[in-house]
């Protein structure tokens, strides 16, 4: 089920620039541009929200099934996000000795094709949005936990729309895709060769906006936008 699979560093968060899942919708402009402002929930309402998260009844989940590595990377993500316990699924494909965690979260935006993904397949976590993934672990140590906090603060990253995913095309083609930081002045590089649309995606759709024609494109590429 995972997508084309991307190159990875150790304990790194890097944009992918390849396709992931499917194609973009045909969505309209959205409000903002790329570098528009994320407005993010003050650090006390943060706190309020986890303890009232932690104190709702979650029913336990029976993880002995799953592979070592995914039972140690789903007791971390469930303690950061306790409510992901009724969105998780096991699954054993073909040639998967033991099952790992798949957590699908569908996306309040109707602009993202496809919803949050996270998976603990092949010993590292994979987190999915729209058009794009992206591969986080560490190569060294499977076990050591900084690389799944990397993860998780990245979906945090996602839901506060602070992170966007940026995916070009040509014509219906998808042909890259990245995630972008919003409050950074790097721009998106675009691909080189004929891309004639570019459209940008954000959990909430805060963030959204499309840019077509290869002239405009180009021009963004001069401007570092």
């Amino acid at each position: 089920m995972l997508g084309p699979r991307n190159l990875r560093t150790r304990r790194s968060r890097e944009p992918q620039n390849e396709p992931g899942f499917g194609l973009a919708l045909q969505g309209g402009p959205g409000q903002h541009g790329v570098k528009g402002s994320v407005r993010r929930l003050p650090q006390k309402q943060r706190w309020r929200l986890n303890a009232a998260i932690m104190k709702e009844d979650h029913p336990p989940i029976d993880s002995g099934q799953l592979d070592e590595y995914s039972r140690f990377a789903v007791g971390l993500i469930l303690s950061r996000f306790p409510v992901w316990r009724s969105h998780v699924a096991f699954r054993r494909p073909d040639g998967y000795a033991s099952p790992f965690a798949d957590f699908e979260l569908q996306s309040p935006s109707p602009a993202i094709a496809r919803g949050l993904w996270v998976s603990t397949a092949d010993e590292e976590v994979t987190v999915g949005l729209h058009t794009h993934h992206s591969h986080f672990t560490d190569y060294d140590n499977r076990f050591d936990p900084q690389h799944i906090i990397d993860a998780l603060d990245y979906v945090q990253d996602i839901f506060d729309d602070r992170c966007v995913i940026v995916s070009w095309y040509i014509g219906d083609r998808l042909i890259c895709t990245t995630s972008k930081d919003v409050t950074t002045q790097h721009p998106a590089t675009p691909p080189r060769g004929g891309v004639t649309r570019k459209t940008v995606r954000s959990w909430r759709g805060t963030c959204d906006s499309d840019v077509e024609s290869g002239f405009r494109l180009w021009l963004g590429r001069i401007l570092g936008k």
